[in-house]
C-alpha cells in the first residue's frame, strides 16, 4: 500500500507513446489521503468530491446501513466536517469557485435541506437571496450558481442561475411543463433537460432555450454531462431502440463519440477532451480518437485507473485508482502536450523580450 502523500506519475495512455505522439493524452496522478471512517460505516464507499484552491480535499462517505452520508474536508494534516448553518445537523458541499467560495446544502433529514454558500469558512444562508424553494446544483469557476425552483408542488420545475445576488429565471421550452439545469459555463451558457417522461437536452443562451438535436428513436433517458467555456456540450443519451452513447454538440453540429448503453454523465474540458466511463472502464476522447485508460503503461505507478468521477473547473479530474487491490481516491491533472509547452515557452520568451525592450518612463 503506497504512502498517503501525493504520488506523481506520468500516465501515458495505451494508444501509443506520448513522446512519439504529442496528441496522446497524459496526466499526473495524485493519490488522496483517506479521511477517518465515521461510526456506522463498516464498509464505507469513499468518493472524491472536490479539491479546494488551498489544496485541501473534500471526500464523502456514502450511505451505509441506513446511516446518512458524511463529508470531510482536509488532507494528511487533518480532517474536519463542513460546518452547516445553525440549527442543521450536517453539511454537503457540491462545488467550489476559483476564489474558494463553496456551494452546497445544510441538512437535517434526507428531505430537509437549505442552500448554503461558504465564504472564508463561514456558512451563509442562500435561501433569502433565492426564489423560495430553490434547489442548487452547481457553481462554476466565476461563482455563478445553477439550480431549479418548483413551479407546481414537486412535479414541475423552472431552471435559474444566480450571480452576485441576482437571480435569472430560465424559460421552460415551449411544449414542455418542466425543465432542469445542471451547469453553466463562464459565458452564461446553461445546459439541462426539458420534460420528465421523455426528457430532451436543452441549452439556454442568455436565458433563451434551444433544444439540442437528437437522433430519431425512442429516447427515454438523458444524462447531461457538462459544458466547457467554448460552448461544447456533452451528454449520454439512452434509447430503447436507437443509438445510445456519448454525444457532443459543438459549432451547431451533433456527433456520436462512442456508442454504448451503460449510462453515466460524460465530462468535457476546456481543451476539448471528453472523459467517458463506459462498460470497459474510463477512457478519453480527443480529436476523434478514444484512448483507453484501463490498460495503462505507467512506469513508477503500479496501479490501475478504475473510474472518473468529476471534472473540476480547472480541468483536473477526480476518480478512483486501485493499488495492490486497494481502492484510493485520486486527482488526475492533464499534462500539456510538448507542442503546447513549446508554445507557452515561446510566448513567455516573447513577452519577456517585449518587457525588456519597452522604453523606460521616468517620473519627475
Amino acid at each position: 500500500m503506497p504512502s498517503l502523500r501525493a504520488v506523481t506519475v506520468l500516465l501515458a495512455l495505451t494508444m501509443g507513446s506520448y513522446c512519439a505522439n504529442a496528441q496522446t493524452p497524459a496526466y499526473t496522478v495524485q493519490i488522496v489521503p483517506d479521511p477517518p471512517v465515521p461510526a456506522g460505516f463498516p464498509h464505507p464507499q469513499r468518493d472524491p468530491n472536490l479539491v479546494l484552491p488551498d489544496g485541501r480535499f473534500v471526500i464523502s462517505h456514502g450511505y451505509d446501513n441506513g446511516a446518512p452520508g458524511q463529508q470531510f474536508i482536509g488532507n494528511e494534516n487533518g480532517w474536519a466536517t463542513p460546518t452547516p448553518l445553525p440549527g442543521y445537523d450536517r453539511a454537503w458541499i457540491s462545488d467550489v469557485a476559483a476564489n474558494g467560495d463553496m456551494l452546497g446544502s445544510s441538512i437535517n433529514a434526507p428531505d430537509t435541506s437549505r442552500p448554503t454558500l461558504w465564504q472564508g469558512g463561514q456558512a451563509i444562508d442562500l435561501a433569502p437571496q433565492l426564489v423560495p424553494g430553490a434547489l442548487v446544483s452547481a457553481m462554476n469557476a466565476s461563482g455563478t450558481i445553477t439550480g431549479i425552483v418548483p413551479t407546481s408542488g414537486d412535479s414541475t420545475y423552472q431552471p435559474f442561475t444566480w450571480s452576485g445576488g441576482a437571480t435569472t429565471l430560465l424559460s421552460v421550452p415551449q411544449g414542455y411543463t418542466t425543465a432542469s439545469a445542471v451547469a453553466t459555463n463562464i459565458h452564461g451558457l446553461t445546459i439541462g433537460t426539458a420534460g420528465s417522461e421523455a426528457p430532451r437536452p436543452v441549452v439556454w443562451d442568455l436565458g433563451v432555450p434551444t433544444m439540442l438535436p437528437v437522433p430519431e428513436g425512442d429516447l427515454w433517458s438523458v444524462w447531461m454531462g457538462g459544458v466547457n467555456d467554448s460552448g461544447w456540450v456533452v451528454a449520454h443519451l439512452l434509447y430503447h431502440n436507437g443509438p445510445s452513447g456519448t454525444y457532443l454538440w459543438r459549432n451547431g453540429e451533433r456527433e456520436l463519440l462512442e456508442e454504448f448503453w451503460f449510462p453515466w454523465p460524460p465530462m468535457v474540458s476546456n481543451t476539448g477532451d471528453v472523459l467517458i466511463n463506459d462498460e470497459l472502464g474510463p477512457c478519453v476522447w480527443r480529436d476523434g480518437t478514444i484512448y483507453r485508460m484501463g490498460d495503462l503503461q505507467t512506469p513508477g505507478f503500479d496501479g490501475q485507473v478504475e473510474w472518473l468521477h468529476k471534472m473540476l473547473n480547472d480541468g483536473r479530474v477526480l476518480g478512483w485508482v486501485s493499488v495492490d487491490g486497494v481502492m484510493h481516491n485520486a486527482v488526475f491533472t492533464p499534462i500539456p502536450a510538448p507542442a503546447t509547452l513549446s508554445l507557452m515557452a515561446f510566448v513567455a520568451l516573447v513577452s519577456h523580450r517585449r518587457r525588456r525592450s519597452a522604453p523606460r518612463v521616468h517620473h519627475l
